[in-house]
């Protein structure tokens, strides 16, 4: 049995492997120590959906 294709949009548009969803109107936490924020935006009116946590990239020297 197959998926609806509005159910596979939304799936493909919320569930992102490696990103977390936050919703619109929603600030992402914080990171934790020896982390940064990635964020993604909605590409029609620019609000954060998704986020994750990066670790920090230091210079070597």
């Amino acid at each position: 049995m197959s998926t609806h294709p509005v159910l596979r949009l939304v799936d493909f548009l919320v569930n992102r492997p490696g990103w977390i969803f936050c919703g619109m109107y929603v600030d992402p936490p914080q990171p934790p120590p020896g982390f940064t924020l990635e964020t993604r935006q909605d590409g029609f009116l620019g609000f954060v959906t998704h986020y994750r946590f990066v670790p920090e990239v230091k210079a070597n020297g």
